[in-house]
């Protein structure tokens, strides 16, 4: 929508000097020494027998439908939905980890066809190595903290003594920082008797 633009006088404020402005609707202004020369352009501005200057204005916003309104609120109820699900998947993988671990921790007993060994990935490569059972921290970034050959690494007897293991070194910043996935693996015990 086109408006035409419109001007009036102003004292400008603070002014020692007497200064006039000319404020128009557009948001542009003018300043003036005199009360005469702000008053022969404002009216210049102002008269209705000139073309005048026209600035261009967004037109004011419709009222929505029903439709529109329903659809809104359709879509925020949909994704009000699809946060809910989100987080209940969340909550649920987080409990299975919690249930998981917590069976890990219990399981005391040993067994006769399986052991445990611990598996990690470090950072920036894709396979998986297996820790040695090294606790020198310094070694870390070394190939004597873990092997990518399962016959070398640690084995434990129980669930439960692994899973210790790995709270305490999931504990530690750098190994944090070095490693991902840490985790109790369960494996065969005829690959540690050749």
């Amino acid at each position: 929508m086109w408006v035409r633009v419109k001007g009036w006088l102003e004292k400008k404020p603070n002014s020692y000097l007497g200064l006039w402005r000319v404020k128009c609707n557009n948001g542009t202004y003018t300043e003036w020494t005199t009360y005469e020369c702000a008053k022969r352009h404002c009216d210049s501005i102002n008269n209705e027998d000139s073309e005048g200057e026209y600035f261009e204005v967004p037109d004011p916003p419709r009222a929505k439908t029903k439709e529109e309104l329903e659809e809104e609120e359709w879509r925020r109820e949909c994704q009000r939905e699809r946060e809910r699900k989100a987080n209940e998947r969340r909550k649920e993988r987080k409990r299975k980890e919690e249930e998981r671990i917590a069976n890990n921790r219990k399981s005391k007993r040993s067994d006769e066809k399986y052991v445990f060994v611990i598996s990690c990935i470090q950072r920036g490569r894709k396979y998986t190595e297996y820790y040695l059972g090294d606790t020198d921290l310094l070694k870390m970034g070394n190939s004597r903290f873990t092997s990518s050959n399962i016959k070398n690494a640690k084995v434990f007897k129980t669930k439960a003594s692994a899973q210790k293991v790995v709270d305490i070194l999931s504990k530690n910043f750098l190994v944090d920082y070095i490693f991902r996935n840490l985790k109790v693996v369960r494996k065969d015990k005829k690959i540690f008797e050749d």
